[in-house]
Formats: C-alpha cells, sequence, structure tokens
C-alpha cells in the first residue's frame, strides 16, 4: 500500500539534497562541490539526486559540465548501494549479485572520468555566485509522479501476482529502487523466489531507473546537459540489457 508520509519525506528528502550540496559547493567550491553531492546523493538517493541537480542546473547552466559529472557519479554508486544493501540484508547473495550490480558501475565510472577530464581542460571562468539553493515546488511535483507510479506497480502486483514480477520491479523501479530491492530480498528470504529471478527482477529496476533519471535530466535539465547525458544512459542501460540476456538464457 501506498503510505503518504513515506512519500512526503521522500519529497523532503529530495530538497535536503539541495540544501546539502549548496553547503559544500560554499565550502569546497562549485566544481568540487557538485561532484562530492553527486557521491553523497548516489549514498542516498540517486534518483532525489538526479532531479534537484537537474532542476538547479537550468539556474546555473554555466556548471552544467559539473551537474553531469555529478549526476553520473550519483547512478554508479546507486549500483554499488543496492549491492551493499543486499548482501546486508542477506549475505548469501553476494556471489550471485556480484556481477549484476557492479558491473554497470563500471562505464559509469568510466564516463564520469572521461567529462571529468574534458572539463579540466575547460579553462573558461566561472562567476562564484550559485543561485537557487533549496526548491520545493520540483520536488512536490516529482513526488506526485513518484505516487502515480507506485500505484500502478502495485495495482500490477495486486491484479497479477508474481507472474508479473518483472513488470511489477521495471515499474516500481522507475520511482525508487530501495523499495523494489527490499520487497525482493523478503520475498527471497521466505523461499517465495528464486535467486536467478530476484537477479532479473533487479536488473529490469534497475534499467528502469536509470532510463527515468535520464529522462529526468534531458527534459528537466539544462539544455546543455542533454547531450553529454545520453553516453550515460546508453552505456549503463546497454550493460544492463546485456545482463539481463545473460541470465534470461543461463
Amino acid at each position: 500500500m501506498l503510505n503518504p508520509h513515506t512519500i512526503w519525506l521522500f519529497v523532503v528528502f529530495i530538497s535536503g539534497i539541495g540544501f546539502v550540496g549548496y553547503v559544500l559547493i560554499k565550502v569546497v567550491g562549485p566544481g568540487k562541490g557538485i561532484w562530492l553531492t553527486g557521491l553523497l546523493g548516489g549514498l542516498a538517493s540517486s534518483t532525489a539526486l538526479t532531479l534537484n541537480l537537474a532542476g538547479r542546473s537550468c539556474d546555473n547552466e554555466q556548471y552544467a559540465a559539473d551537474f553531469t559529472l555529478g549526476i553520473v557519479l550519483s547512478w554508479s554508486v546507486m549500483y554499488a548501494r543496492l549491492y551493499l544493501i543486499c548482501i546486508f540484508l542477506m549475505p548469501s547473495l553476494a556471489l550471485p549479485l556480484l556481477a549484476p550490480l557492479l558491473v554497470p558501475v563500471v562505464p559509469g565510472l568510466g564516463y564520469a572520468a572521461y567529462l571529468k577530464l574534458r572539463e579540466s581542460k575547460d579553462h573558461r571562468q566561472k562567476t562564484t555566485d550559485f543561485n537557487n539553493p533549496f526548491k520545493l515546488l520540483p520536488a512536490i511535483k516529482f513526488g506526485l509522479v513518484f505516487t502515480v507510479v507506485m500505484f500502478i506497480a502495485n495495482a500490477a502486483h495486486a491484479y497479477f501476482g508474481s507472474g508479473a514480477l518483472m513488470i511489477c520491479s521495471f515499474l516500481g523501479g522507475a520511482a525508487e529502487m530501495d523499495a523494489v530491492a527490499f520487497s525482493l530480498i523478503d520475498m527471497c528470504r521466505k523461499a517465495t523466489l528464486e535467486h536467478h529471478n530476484l537477479i532479473l527482477a533487479l536488473l529490469f529496476a534497475s534499467l528502469a531507473n536509470t532510463l527515468t533519471k535520464g529522462c529526468m535530466v534531458y527534459f528537466l535539465g539544462a539544455k546543455s546537459m542533454r547531450r553529454p547525458i545520453l553516453p550515460a544512459v546508453g552505456l549503463i542501460c546497454g550493460v544492463s540489457v546485456v545482463m539481463i540476456g545473460i541470465y534470461s538464457v543461463v
């Protein structure tokens, strides 16, 4: 069932990331502050981080490259965080989930390194002003979208049952990865879900999650972020699709 309290906490959390990022930017400077925010945001919620940085890029477009780097870093960290959460809840999954959840980290970090190298060669002067440290309206809008997606996922599960596991995981992953992971782990611990299906469900969820975050950047972020974010989406989703193919035939 949908929990309004959880949804509201998620909205507040999105805005909270913006405030933490603003503090980091003021302390260590815009460049380092933004990608450090990406790393920390990925440890908490890469979806919330993506929404926040994409929205702020519209008012601070001169830092679009830094925002893109921070977002890509958060996407990579998300996979590592998800792996640690899963093996903490169920240590026996450490080996089965090693490749499915950690291989997608490689292209993400690789592309982030490329963006960092390219940015270091850009010597254009940037102002020290950084606008819009706190915005609540975009977070509220996403909270509404989050509610709709989770409602559809819950309805699909209720009406179609475990036979629609992959569809439910895909729909749920479009909104929030942790909720999907917790549900799947719980099913696995109760012996109602095999490791193989758990892996496939997590891969479908992470694929949807990356696509959703890519759309956030493309449609909500600064125009100058559209082109550089597409390779990140393509690389991470491409690896996820390959992994789905492998585990579908194994």
